[in-house]
């Protein structure tokens, strides 16, 4: 029996870790990742397993072993139920929703994650406890002080095969279901250790397999222009055909890259903005910071003056699908991958002197950009390493009266000096793409800086803050 507990620790203390590296990694699609989504996601698990232990002891201490065993199965299976129909289904409808409303940017993620997360959390954080009150053994206290010991140590094994091992080899939803499974697993094995209740055991069976009969039917059906799908830690890929010459890929459901399928020329204006500035300088050196399924690289690198083309972004997996699924061509050999994180590459390539004629920096995530991107330090880091000319894709508000705006101009002028613009979204909307270099041209528009705001650091900044600002104000 002292085995079986072991095992339903084991497995719970694997969902309570990969509900919160979920619940952090589909955050990601509406305002990345950041401090304040990692800090909250992890007070609401913390706080729901705490007022257990608040509350507990009145019911375990006062409750017969049979209501302990009803309510360890009911609590794993509502738990398993309600992660999987409503936490992570609509945990991007509720965070975008509160988002949009007039409550402040951190208390509208707490109360998103707290509406999505605390009781399914507090359901099944009472597992441990309530398992320490059906042990029967001389050695109870030794005992349960090892399950707490294992339990901890095995926090840690199950949050790096999350989003190590369970994303890319079953994708980030079927490892939503796979927490369900195993909690739904885990109460049927509380009823079975349990003679008494064999009778109830045929219904939970049925419910437990009708449901897995259903994901399995429905859950792998594409759309049919789906040209691949896949997931990895850091993002959703899906690449799309449409309109018979247009492939998108898509990153979390935004879209990141869009080419003509036959001429592979980008028909995003920014992209193509970018490659008239490199036709007009003629770098031999570039660093690409965001790899807009590479088609920017790709196209560049034909270029006989072009020497070398670096591309650094996050995800590995990107390299690899984007010439096979999205590119359908081999990347030229100009071409050199960097997966590692933006600012750890700058640092090695300071130290190796390298210098880059030409850098463009294109980190957006539909309409965010990782806070560490947006820095003096950054900047400072992009000004050692340049030799010629530095770029940046941004997204601002057509009246360039956000926050956002006037904090980026100024902490580009604090590292970089004259900074000079141009809209190239070519539409009318309230956001407008632009183009920002480092370089006087007769095309681009000179920056003037802004004396009523500050600048944004690695110790001081409210690059997050203002990015949300910018969108909600527009929203009213």
């Amino acid at each position: 029996m002292n085995l079986v507990y072991f095992l339903v620790v084991f497995l719970e203390w694997f969902t309570t870790l990969s509900v919160e590296i979920i619940a952090i990694r589909k955050c990601m699609s509406i305002i990345w990742s950041n401090s304040v989504i990692t800090s909250i996601i992890l007070w609401v698990i913390l706080i729901a397993l705490s007022y257990w232990y608040y509350m507990g002891w009145k019911i375990a201490s006062n409750s017969s072993r049979e209501f302990i065993v009803k309510r360890l199965f009911i609590n794993l299976f509502l738990a398993s139920i309600i992660y999987t129909l409503f936490s992570f289904p609509f945990e991007n409808v509720i965070l975008s929703y509160f988002l949009s409303t007039w409550l402040w940017y951190a208390f509208s993620i707490l109360v998103s994650i707290f509406i999505l997360f605390f009781i399914p959390v507090f359901l099944a954080s009472q597992t441990i406890p309530l398992l320490n009150e059906l042990i029967e053994n001389e050695k109870k206290s030794e005992l349960v002080w090892k399950l707490l010991f294992y339990s901890t140590i095995w926090s840690f094994i199950w949050s790096m095969s999350s989003s190590i091992v369970f994303f890319p080899l079953i994708w980030v939803t079927k490892t939503i279901v796979l927490n369900w499974l195993i909690l739904s697993s885990l109460s049927l094995v509380i009823i079975l250790t349990n003679k008494k209740y064999f009778k109830d055991i045929i219904m939970y069976v049925n419910v437990f397999f009708a449901w897995l009969f259903l994901y399995l039917l429905f859950i792998d059906l594409w759309s049919w222009n789906t040209v691949y799908s896949y997931s990895t830690a850091h993002n959703d890929i899906n690449i799309i055909d449409y309109d018979l010459d247009k492939r998108v890929m898509l990153l979390n459901g935004w879209y990141s890259s869009g080419i003509n399928r036959f001429t592979k020329e980008s028909y995003f204006t920014y992209i193509n903005e970018t490659e008239k500035l490199i036709k007009e300088y003629k770098p031999k050196n570039i660093l690409v910071i965001g790899w807009a399924g590479f088609s920017l690289p790709y196209n560049v690198a034909k270029y006989d003056f072009v020497e070398n083309i670096d591309v650094c972004d996050i995800d590995e997996k990107l390299y690899e699908v984007s010439q096979k699924y999205f590119l359908e061509d081999k990347l030229d050999e100009k071409i050199q991958f960097y997966p590692i994180p933006a600012r750890y590459l700058l640092n090695i390539k300071s130290k190796e002197w390298v210098k880059y004629d030409f850098i463009f920096v294109d980190a957006y995530a539909w309409q965010s950009v990782p806070s560490q991107l947006l820095t003096k330090e950054f900047y400072d880091w992009l000004k050692k390493i340049s030799e010629w000319i530095i770029s940046f894709n941004y997204i601002f508000d057509q009246e360039k009266k956000s926050d956002f705006y006037k904090k980026t101009v100024n902490t580009l002028y604090e590292s970089l000096g004259n900074v000079y613009i141009k809209n190239v979204s070519g539409y009318i909307a309230d956001f407008w793409n632009y183009i920002v270099i480092d370089k006087e041209n007769e095309l681009y528009n000179k920056l003037q800086k802004n004396a009523d705001v500050w600048i944004y650091t690695d110790d001081k900044g409210t690059q997050e803050i203002d990015k949300y600002n910018l969108y909600k104000d527009k929203k009213r």
